[in-house]
């Protein structure tokens, strides 16, 4: 990731460098705040050249209005109609001549409020942009097991792209800190759900594959629009719980977000041990030895090579992304 950044700050393009001491002390306090990431493409003829900005601007909103426990938002005096995030983004860009590059894009909101645990009639809702340069390898990666595991929705709505996202954050670096690009993350029950930073995705046997909302999973954008291009062009899916042992034993593999879009799977490897999914009270006790926390041996699990239904997945993808019916 490359590039100079620059900030604009409730509407205003300011200095180079973010304003630290403006962040509402709600925001430090509870973390009252959320974000998306994205990515805007020179040439790009969809708004802002953001693929599905309406789509990340909906899910926003949506986080906001769980943040300040108001269903109307026009009730907030200072919160924005979706339409200027994109008129700031071409406003930003030109500002810094990025109109011809491709860009990491990221809104941040966070909420002030008076009354901390209680809900306030009147919050202040603060906007952050910021846009830099990036540089896009869109290499293949390596994944491996982290003991990290998704939050409960009944804790946290899982859909939403709130600012404490430290489970993630550090699962990353546990990754990385073994050589690894990005972590796999499973639920309380061992189901595979998603990795650190992307939605997992799999192909077996003429067959898509992909860990439900029921694992506690972020459902990304880029998900959610590639699953309906699948459905569209008439590619079975399979949305569920899956053991470790179905991605294992996959074609091929690959991850999506917004950011990066669709990312394939070069290995998988197994330097923490993976965990396999507690059995029923009514399974065979042979079974439940079975199902016990594995080492894999040789740290290798899976390898995947080429494979052309990742052509036809990139295809699809390249279709609905510059669908005009989409954005």
């Amino acid at each position: 990731m490359t590039g100079h950044p620059c900030f604009m700050y409730n509407d205003e393009i300011i200095s180079d460098h973010p304003p630290e001491d403006t962040v509402p002390i709600q925001a430090l306090r509870y973390g009252t705040g959320c974000f998306e990431t994205m990515r805007s493409e020179a040439g790009c003829t969809v708004p802002a050249g953001v693929p599905f900005l309406f789509d990340h601007l909906h899910r926003m909103y949506d986080a906001i209005r769980y943040l300040t426990g108001i269903p109307d938002l026009q009730a907030i005096a200072n919160c924005p109609p979706k339409e200027s995030w994109v008129d700031n983004v071409k406003r930003i860009k030109s500002h810094a001549n990025l109109q011809h590059k491709l860009c990491l894009v990221r809104f941040q909101v966070w909420i002030e409020d008076q009354n901390g645990f209680y809900i306030d009639s009147e919050p202040n809702i603060h906007r952050l942009i910021e846009i830099r340069a990036f540089n896009d390898t869109g290499g293949p990666i390596d994944l491996c097991y982290v003991p990290h595991q998704t939050i409960s929705s009944k804790s946290r709505p899982a859909q939403l792209k709130l600012s404490n996202m430290l489970h993630y954050r550090d699962a990353f670096r546990t990754a990385r800190s073994i050589g690894a690009h990005d972590a796999i993350l499973q639920n309380s029950d061992g189901y595979l759900a998603e990795t650190a930073i992307a939605n997992l995705f799999w192909y077996k046997n003429g067959t898509v594959f992909t860990p439900s909302e029921e694992t506690n999973i972020l459902p990304g954008i880029t998900r959610n629009r590639l699953l309906e291009a699948f459905r569209k062009e008439g590619i079975p899916c399979s949305e569920g719980t899956y053991t470790p042992d179905a991605l294992e034993q996959a074609d091929v593999a690959w991850i999506t977000n917004s950011l990066r879009e669709i990312t394939p799977v070069r290995s998988i490897s197994g330097i923490f041990p993976r965990r396999d999914p507690v059995p029923t009270q009514n399974q065979e006790s042979s079974q439940k030895d079975a199902t016990k926390t594995k080492q894999p041996a040789a740290h290798v699990i899976k390898r995947y090579q080429h494979h052309p239904f990742l052509h036809r997945v990139y295809e699809l993808y390249q279709q609905v992304k510059y669908s005009t019916d989409v954005q």
